[in-house]
């Protein structure tokens, strides 16, 4: 179950800083959020997670990995994260290195 509660107007908001274009999906968890990006309309979402987990849709790449895992790499101009739990100074360096690559964050906290 994804953290925190997306309302139609927040999902209103959201949808022009990701329609038709890859998103990461930081923290992606069971991808619950990584799914409804698609919905919203992403065209395609690159969800992130130490956990594994399964993709239901085609267009949701997953990579089982800490965030200092996925350094370097050239990043969509768009993030979303909801709530990460960061609980080494490592991880929070990393997170902030990704997020300082990104056009767009999109934070659910």
């Amino acid at each position: 179950m994804p953290f925190g509660i997306v309302t139609p107007e927040m999902v209103e908001a959201i949808k022009p800083f990701i329609e038709g274009k890859e998103v990461w999906d930081l923290g992606a968890g069971d991808l619950t959020y990584s799914h409804d990006l698609l919905e919203w309309g992403a065209s395609q979402v690159v969800a992130v997670d130490k956990e594994a987990a399964f993709p239901w849709d085609d267009r949701v790449t997953f990579r089982q990995a800490y965030f200092e895992q996925i350094l370097p790499l050239d990043l969509s101009e768009v993030i979303f994260l909801a709530w990460p739990q960061v609980q080494y100074s490592h991880q929070s360096f990393a997170l902030i290195t990704l997020l300082e690559q990104a056009q767009v964050v999109i934070y659910l906290g």
